[in-house]
């Protein structure tokens, strides 16, 4: 990316759309350059704002795991996210 993206605004306003059950516009599509790098980063700032709420993780969610689909979503791997005891039934 040309220009640093400020991680932890990024990681609020996630964490703020999933809290509230609410889209937003995909940062690829805002941030020229977004990459997945970045994307973990932010991913670990939200993941330790949820375990300081006191969501325990309890497993990982994998996805994109059908090489088939990754041009149609412009990925080129599979991708993961913590899943909580406060996500999961």
């Amino acid at each position: 990316m040309t220009t640093a993206p400020d991680i932890h605004a990024l990681a609020s306003e996630i964490k703020s759309a999933q809290d509230s059950a609410r889209q937003i516009e995909p940062f690829t599509a805002r941030l020229p350059g977004f990459d997945l790098a970045v994307a973990y980063e932010i991913a670990e700032l939200v993941h330790r704002a949820r375990v300081s709420e006191g969501a325990r993780p309890v497993g990982r969610k994998i996805g994109f795991t059908n090489p088939g689909m990754w041009s149609r979503f412009g990925v080129r791997q599979p991708i993961w996210g913590y899943i909580y005891d406060t996500t999961v039934v």
